[in-house]
């Protein structure tokens, strides 16, 4: 099964800049999915060495919440409450753990109810715990169709946001990564305060994209199929 690994460099001298301006990394993921939703702060760190690196496996899992529905304010928190581990191209009817099927749409998971939910997909980040990475809007009888990526979004923010919460515009200076055809699954890349993002010498990548603070990264991060 793949590794997929973004590696952050950071100078001691980047280092003691991102102390002294109390910047935190975050780092969100992207899915594509027929439902409106938002992303989710996935995982964090405050705590910086020469490098940071960000890992995780297509494995995934689904989850619905009663929390509150993610486009209804920015400021929710989504945090799951009936988690299940599913494959892609399996059905889930939410929220019984048993109801697992086949026979769904290819490379996709599908979520469906007959009651409300927030929901989406879950990962690991190195090995740790699975946590929601988007939350969906899941109505009554509905049912959403969520594709995931390897694509993420690190940001550096002094902003203090709980993993869960709802994230719809950059707070600080962002990269997005694709990691998906990465040589053995690796990207590497630097950051610096006052020079910002880098990925090495040459041309810049077509698998970076630069976000900068108020920017929006809903629709980069939770776009239609």
């Amino acid at each position: 099964m793949a590794d997929y690994r973004v590696r952050v460099t950071l100078s001691q001298a980047s280092q003691q800049k991102v102390h002294d301006l109390g910047l935190s990394l975050y780092v969100l993921k992207a899915v594509c999915t027929n439902s409106l939703g938002d992303p989710l702060i996935w995982t964090s760190t405050s705590s910086f060495l020469d490098t940071l690196e960000v890992s995780w496996q297509p494995v995934y899992s689904a989850y619905v919440s009663t929390g509150g529905l993610p486009s209804a304010a920015a400021d929710v928190e989504i945090h799951e409450e009936t988690i299940v581990p599913v494959q892609l191209g399996q059905r889930w009817q939410a929220p019984d753990r048993d109801k697992l099927f086949v026979g769904g749409t290819p490379g996709a998971v599908e979520i469906c109810s007959d009651t409300p939910y927030s929901c989406g997909l879950a990962q690991s980040e190195s090995g740790g715990q699975a946590r929601p990475v988007c939350g969906l809007t899941l109505t009554a009888q509905g049912m959403v169709t969520v594709t995931p990526t390897q694509r993420i979004l690190l940001m550096f923010s002094p902003d203090r946001l709980a993993l869960g919460r709802v994230v719809r515009e950059a707070s600080g200076p962002a990269l997005l990564v694709d990691a998906a055809d990465a040589p053995d699954g690796l990207r590497e890349l630097a950051f610096d305060p006052d020079a910002g993002w880098s990925t090495g010498t040459g041309p810049w990548p077509t698998w970076a994209q630069r976000v900068s603070g108020g920017q929006s990264v809903g629709t980069l991060l939770v776009a239609p199929c």
